[in-house]
């Protein structure tokens, strides 16, 4: 015989199976279906959204780290509530602070922001990879330098006055995206030819092609590349020639 039960919600006999089992109710389940309850649960956290952030941070915490509430409030409290790697406070994140740990052993390392923490992940944790990476962030910025005049990538984003995840190239009108182009084949055929070798070696020599094509530039008259304005994305881009084609064959119409 199945055993039933009747909601103190939506008032339907329904099957025991269709109520959650409680540990503090004497008759051993919820006084609510399932469906009632996540009706309730939905209703509560609509109304208390703080609540239910910090509800799912903390079933996560325990569940997936073995933290409590406490002990991940002490870490962060101990780092000033910011990033480990990068240093973004809390207060600039969209989410809390990720706890990054160790997956090997299960070490908890530290709470990254969203970004670093997705960084690591997507590098694997593979700290050759992240040295690789580096190497490859440090020979493009001594291109940079050499044809911006000294300018850091980060100073051309700031110069450009780009957000924080657009990317430089993205936003080059083809002047400017050309002369980098020319700018990275040519010091990649200069390392193969000379046979060039070790990190400051490398970089010298990105420099040193960077600043040849600026002088180019320089010797023709044109436009230095970091007083050239930046371009709309690609996919805002994309997004207005839509919506300019919409209207056109609207006004065929």
């Amino acid at each position: 015989m199945v055993m039933e039960k009747r909601c103190y919600k939506c008032k339907l006999q329904k099957s025991i199976e269709e109520f959650h089992k409680s540990k503090s109710n004497p008759r051993g389940y919820r006084g609510e279906c399932k469906k009632c309850s996540r009706i309730i649960t939905a209703e509560y956290f609509r109304k208390h959204p703080e609540a239910a952030k910090k509800g799912d941070l903390k079933y996560r915490l325990t569940h997936k780290f073995g933290l409590t509430l406490n002990e991940y409030n002490n870490i962060g409290d101990l780092y000033n509530w910011r990033c480990f790697i990068c240093k973004i406070p809390q207060s600039e994140c969209s989410t809390n602070l990720a706890v990054d740990h160790d997956h090997s052993d299960g070490r908890i390392r530290g709470l990254l922001c969203r970004r670093c923490n997705h960084g690591l992940g997507f590098f694997k944790d593979d700290v050759s990879l992240l040295n690789e990476a580096v190497k490859y962030l440090q020979y493009e910025n001594a291109g940079y330098k050499g044809l911006y005049g000294g300018l850091t990538m980060q100073d051309i984003h700031t110069k450009k006055k780009l957000k924080n995840s657009q990317k430089i190239l993205d936003h080059m009108n083809s002047e400017e995206l050309a002369a980098n182009l020319f700018r990275a084949t040519q010091t990649d055929a200069k390392i193969q030819r000379e046979n060039i070798r070790g990190q400051g070696n490398a970089s010298l020599a990105h420099y040193e092609v960077g600043q040849r094509v600026r002088n180019t530039i320089t010797a023709l008259g044109g436009t230095m590349p970091e007083n050239l304005p930046a371009m709309e994305g690609i996919g805002k881009a994309k997004t207005r020639l839509k919506k300019e084609e919409g209207k056109r064959l609207k006004g065929k119409k």
